[in-house]
């Protein structure tokens, strides 16, 4: 199975969920069209409740150097040990 069925969800307030709508969206890789992944659409709600955690996240992201510093240090190891891999696509 291809690893990007897995990300299947939306992350809304801190928690990966399936999407409310019902409707599902076909991920496609724009370099042969195959299909790489089903993602649960979102419902308006659930879009909105998202947009409102991350306001609010985003408050104390922006304060804090010391909460942006792992994650970043963490992008960047993820882009280093899989940089071949996605220069494939």
């Amino acid at each position: 199975m291809n690893q990007y069925f897995l990300l299947n969800k939306s992350y809304v307030n801190g928690e990966w969920v399936e999407g409310e709508t019902g409707r599902i969206y076909n991920g496609l890789n724009s370099f042969d069209d195959t299909k790489v992944s089903n993602i649960s659409i979102a419902s308006k709600a659930q879009l909105d409740s998202a947009f409102e955690a991350a306001s609010e996240a985003q408050k104390e992201w922006a304060k804090n150097a010391e909460l942006r510093k792992p994650v970043i240090e963490k992008v960047i190891a993820t882009l280093k040990s899989t940089s071949k891999k996605l220069l494939m696509y």
